[in-house]
């Protein structure tokens, strides 16, 4: 059985993409590049290192709620897809990492590497639940 196209109308992205395209050519040839310090240098500025391997391991490391720390409009200028766009919309303090990994109806994994990279790109963080 083949699945009939949808109807909804598909929104153009925020973000400018062939520049988007243009930068993750030039970023990618940067970083296979090894003989580029200064790529490795940015890369090691803004990644946040973390001794945990496992994103089972992080989860369990983080305690709060996630709460979304970009304005609405970095948000939009941001190359995030849709399933980052749902999770997102969930994180307003209120919701738990786990109920959030539940409702999103991904993979757990799939889900909690996304939530992962999320905070990896300090794009959320976990904060004291107003709620409780």
């Amino acid at each position: 059985m083949r699945a009939r196209p949808s109807r909804r109308p598909t929104l153009t992205p925020a973000f400018d993409l062939p520049q988007f395209a243009r930068d993750s050519d030039r970023w990618a040839k940067a970083a296979a590049d090894d003989s580029n310090e200064k790529a490795s240098e940015v890369r090691l500025a803004t990644r946040r290192i973390d001794p945990l391997g496992t994103n089972d391991a992080w989860a369990r490391s983080v305690t709060g709620v996630p709460r979304v720390t970009v304005t609405g409009d970095a948000l939009k200028r941001l190359p995030l897809d849709h399933r980052a766009g749902f999770l997102l919309s969930l994180m307003d303090g209120s919701l738990d990492l786990e109920t959030i990994i539940e409702v999103s109806a991904m993979s757990h994994e799939d889900a909690l590497a996304l939530v992962r990279d999320l905070y990896d790109s300090s794009i959320i963080e976990f904060t004291e639940s107003n709620d409780r």
